[in-house]
This record gives C-alpha cells, structure tokens and sequence, in this order.
C-alpha cells in the first residue's frame, strides 16, 4: 500500500503508480515468500500519531484483511514503532514498513562478511530508533541492594544499552576492514578506477560482466532482483602498457533507490567509499523504465550528498527494451547529451563506451 501525504516532496516527484509497483517489486523479492494480493493507493489529508492513517482508511483495510484472509500488510511510508503497533492491533496482522522490508532484501543478499556487518549495523541502528515508547507497559525491570540503591532499569533502557553494545562491536569490525580496503586503495593509486553507479535493477552487474567478458564462473549475479549486489566488485579492466598508461579498474556498487534513511547510507560507508574515491563514475540508467527521470534525480542526488568528485558519464542502458521509433529517439538524443546508449544484454553500444575507456588510460 503506498501512502501520500501532504506536504511530502517524493509526491510531487514520483508517479503514486511508480511507488506502488516499486513496493510491489520489494515485496515479491524481500525473501519473506509474500504473495501480493492487492495494491492499493492511499491519499491522507492529515496523518495521525495514532496510526498515520485515518478511522476510514483503518475501516476498509480491516475488511480488506478479513475478507482476503490477510496476514502482512506492507506500506509504502516510514511509520513509528507505535503506529506500527496500533496497526497491528487494529488490522490483526503483522504490519512492515519500506524500510523493514529493504532491511529484509539487505539482510538476504548480504553474501561477504564486511556486507553482513554493515546490514547487521544498520539493522542496530533502526531498531534503536523503534525503541521509543516500545516498552512503556514494563515498570522497572531490576534494581541494586541497599536502602539508596535506586529502582534499577528499565527494559527500554535494557535493550537500549544492549543494542548501543553491539553497534561498537560492529563498527570496530567493520573499521577494521575499512582499513584493509584503505590499504588496497594506496596500491591502486597509480591505477584509474571506473565505477558503475545507478539505481537499482539498471543493469550495472550486466555491463559489468559484458565490459570485463569474465567467464561464466566469475560473472556476476544478474537476477532482475533489487539489491542483488551489496558487496563492491573490482576487476582489472584494462592493463596499462608503457610509460604513461595507466591501468583500468571496473567496479561495481550497490544500487540505491528512493527514500532510503540517512542511517543506511552510514552503515554502508565502507563500500561506497569506492565510488567516492572512483576517477569516472558510469552512471547506468535504465533507459526504458517510465520513470528514469526521477531515478537519474535520486541517484545524482546521493552522489552529491556523498561528496563524489570523479566525473560522471550517463550510460543509457537497455536499450533493447524499446520500441523502434523510441530506440531511434533515444540514440538521436543520447549524442546531443554526451550520452552512451547501449544494450548491456546484447552488447549494442558498448563498442563506443570501450573506446572512450582509451582516453583514461
């Protein structure tokens, strides 16, 4: 269910549709074996601290949830540990927020150790922030001895500390291979890195193996499935031959993707560090999707608030999925932008973006 509410900048961005089939694609994807029933659009007029949505709304999806035998309720908005629970109560079933459910999907493609840690950190992080009025039905859980000991802690205060505990454990491990990669970095210093950057699902994984042509047992992952890669993959390009040839790394990045909190971008520093320090970033946009525009916004927009100071270049991808007459547009359009209009799947194109990787040599 995707929520709009007044006032918010991603309504006036995004297409209520586009949100809703983006959920819907999370959904199906999130490793929970959810079967999507019914997608539904929901306009509030003024959202309560009780459960965001108003009596009328709460009304129809009761009935929703009774007559389809319901059991999770995903909604396309970032809701309070509260109102998560009001809804719960009120709906009789579990209910997941966006951002418990990309948790889900970091969770399930989280394949290397430095991914695991940063998922674990960042899932720290959020349920540290649902804490709040989390455990207000408990008195005081245990106190010390003596006449002035104190009425002890509360479970609230518990389990904050606990999860205060884990995230210094995890941010030790996970600087501990920030400086491994540090280390990595200073010998690539003499090398020129290339890093692919985009939304998700663009096809940077498919350009990655097609740029490389790696043999079948060193591709990449290239499910359509969001998130698919969370860990950084640096392969040598091109070997730099003589005097003033430098040698080319490709790296490929984790996707991003509308509305992420602030919080996973910190956890995940780590591995996008390597876009930050790339010398060329491509950005792959997915050519034929009906909302590229506000995608090519959101993915300009993180890089800038990461602080990338490489040269960005737009790689038009998929153009295969075109029609003739848009294809033929595309290609005309993509030369007056500077623009590299290719097809990752059946290589169309990408003989001209190999050309320019001379010039970086």
């Amino acid at each position: 269910m995707h929520v709009i509410l007044p006032f918010s900048s991603d309504s006036v961005l995004r297409e209520p549709q586009d949100c809703l089939e983006e959920m819907a694609t999370l959904c199906h994807f999130s490793g929970l074996l959810l079967r999507v029933v019914e997608k539904r659009i929901v306009r509030v007029r003024r959202p309560t601290a009780y459960a965001l949505i108003g009596k009328g709304h709460l009304s129809s999806l009761r009935d929703l949830v009774e007559r389809e035998k319901l059991s999770v309720l995903c909604l396309d908005a970032d809701i309070s540990s509260l109102q998560q629970r009001n809804l719960e109560r009120e709906l009789s079933c579990r209910v997941i927020d966006r951002v418990g459910l990309i948790l889900e999907i970091f969770a399930l493609n989280a394949k290397s150790q430095e991914g695991r840690l940063q998922v674990s950190r960042a899932e720290c992080e959020w349920q540290r922030s649902r804490l709040v009025q989390a455990w207000q039905h408990l008195e005081r859980q245990r106190g010390g001895r003596g006449f002035l000991s104190g009425p002890g802690e509360r479970q609230i205060e518990i389990d904050r500390r606990l999860l205060d505990k884990r995230s210094r454990i995890l941010d030790e491990r996970i600087k501990k291979l920030k400086r491994n990669r540090d280390t990595q970095r200073r010998f690539r210093r003499s090398c020129h890195l290339i890093a692919l950057t985009g939304y998700t699902n663009s096809g940077k994984s498919t350009l990655f193996n097609r740029l490389l042509s790696l043999p079948l047992s060193m591709r990449q992952d290239t499910r359509k499935q969001p998130f698919l890669t969370l860990d950084t993959k640096i392969k040598r390009l091109r070997a730099g031959v003589g005097p003033g040839h430098r040698t080319l790394l490709l790296a490929d990045t984790v996707g991003f993707i509308m509305n992420l909190p602030h919080f996973l971008f910190e956890s995940f520093t780590a591995t996008l560090e390597e876009v930050v320090h790339a010398d060329t970033i491509l950005h792959v946009r997915d050519i034929a999707a009906a909302n590229s525009g506000e995608q090519k916004h959101e993915v300009l927009r993180v890089l800038k608030s990461l602080g990338c100071r490489g040269r960005i270049i737009e790689v038009w991808n998929k153009i295969d999925a075109l029609s003739e007459k848009s294809r033929i547009s595309t290609l005309a359009s993509s030369s007056g932008c500077e623009a590299h209009a290719l097809s990752a799947l059946t290589g169309e194109g990408c003989a001209g973006l190999q050309a320019l990787f001379s010039s970086f040599e």
